[in-house]
């Protein structure tokens, strides 16, 4: 669930919507016919009417027939609009939506796009107006406040935020581009296009498939499917443009769940592996794939709080090419964080789609118990282990231990 909330910048009042006037002032501003123009308005108002086409209807929706100048904001109204757009914006925000049945409720995604010219400290204002409520961490949104500045700019920027929202990859089209490559994986695309000059028409085309890109003058986009390489049929040259794909697949950086110190090092096992984003689980990648790198370079920073160790290590792929992986031993009895950090490089220069140059996750190294079980001459019953420093963990490894043992 999404709102995309579009303003041209400065508000013009439009007498025949505005709750400044009642409906009998309304009704003396009606062009002709009245009873045609109120029922018009009526049915706006009521949501009966979402596109009206262009000829005398359209007519009543130019504010250029009105004496605008002859109302202006009052005093008290102009100092309500702030709390008003504020609190029908909460209200907006606390309605959730389910999405599955195995997802938790999600709040809208509210994603305002602002058109026109204005100060950068006007700009300020109406971005704290418009993004002035709880954010909902329910999306990864690195840009919930757009301005525009210029009308061709529109398309592309509108399709940005799409873009984000779907968490979509992006890679820039360059400048006289003649063919677009979408890589093997992608399960969708939408494509942004500026050209040098106007064009009649811009069309992708593989083989005996053609997408058509909607559009007028210099500006275009489109959606498709289907990856590999699309020729760029146009009158004119590209000037620019963005393509936004949504793979199958992303590459994931696989840590252990908890790691706990050793008196002779702990195993930090490491893994860069495929996952499916439809299959929501980890996938054989020479099942995908076929001509990934032999290793990727891992970069490990451990802080024990007074100081830091730097490892640079390598990734070997597996002999089934199904994942890269390598187990690290820390140095003995290290406590703190460890910062990991893979990349993914050498894949891009292969072709293989990659959401990011770099994974990173990080891990707490804690504390752990060793103990060791004798006889009451000494002799070893149990070998050394570490065990992490839990009191029920040791009340029911201890629960096993024989009264003739200490």
């Amino acid at each position: 669930p999404t709102v995309l909330f579009l303003t041209d910048g400065q508000y013009d009042l439009h007498p025949l919507f505005s709750p400044l006037l009642n409906q009998d002032q309304k009704f003396e501003l009606l062009p002709e016919p009245k009873d045609q123009s109120r029922t018009l308005i009526q049915n706006v108002e009521a949501g009966k009417l979402r596109f009206v086409e262009a000829g005398d209807k359209a007519k009543i929706f130019d504010t250029r027939d009105y004496n605008l100048h002859q109302f202006e904001l009052a005093p008290n109204y102009a100092e309500e609009i702030p709390e008003r757009i504020t609190k029908g914006l909460g209200s907006l925000m606390a309605h959730h939506f389910v999405l599955s049945e195995s997802s938790a409720d999600v709040c809208l995604l509210w994603a305002p796009i602002f058109l026109g010219e204005i100060q950068n400290s006007q700009l300020n204002e109406v971005r704290h107006l418009l993004t002035n409520h709880q954010k909902c961490d329910s999306w990864e949104m690195t840009a919930p406040f757009t301005h525009c500045s210029d009308a061709n700019d529109l398309v592309p920027q509108f399709i940005s935020v799409l873009s984000n929202w779907f968490q979509l990859q992006r890679t820039s089209i360059p400048q006289d581009a003649k063919q677009v490559l979408i890589p093997p994986d992608t399960k969708a695309f939408a494509l942004t296009l500026q050209t040098r000059g106007k064009c009649n028409q811009v069309q992708l085309v593989q083989g005996q498939k053609k997408i058509s890109l909607s559009g007028s003058g210099s500006t275009w986009a489109g959606v498709g499917s289907g990856g590999g390489m699309w020729q760029l049929e146009l009158e004119g040259e590209v000037e620019g443009g963005m393509l936004h794909t949504r793979p199958r697949y992303e590459w994931t950086l696989l840590l252990p769940g908890s790691l706990h110190s050793a008196t002779n090092g702990a195993t930090l096992p490491l893994a860069v592996a495929l996952y499916s984003l439809e299959q929501k689980a980890i996938v054989d990648a020479s099942l995908v794939y076929h001509n990934l790198p032999k290793s990727l370079p891992v970069s490990v920073t451990m802080n024990d709080g007074s100081q830091e160790y730097l490892m640079d290590e390598v990734l070997a792929l597996d002999p089934r090419g199904s994942r890269y992986s390598r187990d690290l031993i820390l140095p003995s009895g290290f406590l703190g964080a460890v910062h990991c950090k893979a990349n993914l490089t050498e894949m891009q220069k292969t072709a293989i789609p990659t959401k990011h140059e770099y994974l990173e996750r990080m891990i707490e190294c804690e504390p752990g118990l060793s103990i060791r079980i004798t006889t009451e001459d000494g002799r070893d019953v149990a070998l050394r282990s570490e065990v992490p420093g839990s009191a029920e963990k040791m009340r029911r490894l201890w629960s096993k231990v024989s009264g003739s043992t200490r």
